[in-house]
């Protein structure tokens, strides 16, 4: 395996740090994102750290499709917010083109530094959170 996975503590937050981009590596990310999800309640915020990695297209477009099959702990289920952090080109036509139909159509946010990830991660659940005290009043 090409990547390290860990949560956060007391948080429902996974760090996926890749040091090579195999896109073979997926399912085990997905597999082991759903092992930790059954200690986690509600959302994950999972942040791929892709800053380590050299990207070519082939690579980038066959990661697209595996991230965006349709599978349980996938990009496209519902229990996981994605995020990406790099800046390398690649990884931000990456996280535009995920908004296209054929990826799922879906909104994956990229950040250039994990400190920024983890922040917007922290932000979205204390949203997540109020509304749902709103919603108990």
């Amino acid at each position: 395996m090409s990547f390290t996975m860990q949560r956060l503590p007391d948080e429902p937050i996974l760090i996926v740090t890749r040091f090579d981009a195999v896109p073979s590596d997926l399912p085990d990310i997905f597999r082991l994102s759903l092992e930790l999800k059954k200690e986690i309640e509600g959302t994950v915020y999972r942040i791929h750290d892709l800053s380590r990695i050299d990207l070519d297209f082939s690579t980038m477009v066959e990661g697209m499709a595996n991230a965006s099959a349709k599978c349980e702990g996938s990009m496209r289920d519902s229990r996981f917010r994605d995020i990406l952090v790099g800046s390398h080109e690649l990884i931000q036509l990456a996280s535009a083109a995920f908004q296209q139909k054929q990826y799922g159509g879906l909104t994956i946010p990229l950040f250039e530094s994990l400190e920024e990830a983890v922040e917007y991660a922290r932000l979205q659940i204390g949203a997540a959170n109020r509304s749902l005290e709103k919603e108990a009043v």
